[in-house]
């Protein structure tokens, strides 16, 4: 059974607004200050630099499913090759138009 209209509206509405909470994000505050990036850091660092999964020792967020930091590691790498100043941009901006799409996927 589908949702009724209103409250798909308002599903959309709200995860839009997150992803342009998201995109402001990127120019106002440093990834890096995030509560748990330092733990997402080692996640990445261990899935994409020694190929397993974390484990608990390893970092904070080793209880995650792998997807995301899968992706945002390649999106660091590429950006760092690349030659950004801060590779973690356009990870944060990944995350806004993730957003940004499920709240157009809420329309649909």
């Amino acid at each position: 059974m589908s949702a009724p209209r209103w409250e798909r509206a308002v599903a959309a509405a709200t995860l839009v607004a997150l992803a342009a909470l998201l995109v402001w994000n990127v120019d106002h505050y440093p990834w890096r200050k995030g509560y748990d990036a330092t733990a997402a850091a080692h996640y990445i660092d261990t899935l994409g630099g020694e190929r397993r999964l974390p484990r608990a020792a390893d970092t904070d967020v080793w209880h995650n499913p792998p997807l995301w930091f899968a992706v945002a590691g390649a999106v660091y790498r590429g950006g760092k090759a690349a030659g950004l100043s801060d590779p973690g941009l356009p990870v944060q901006l990944l995350s806004a138009a993730f957003v940004g799409e499920a709240g157009g996927e809420c329309q649909a």
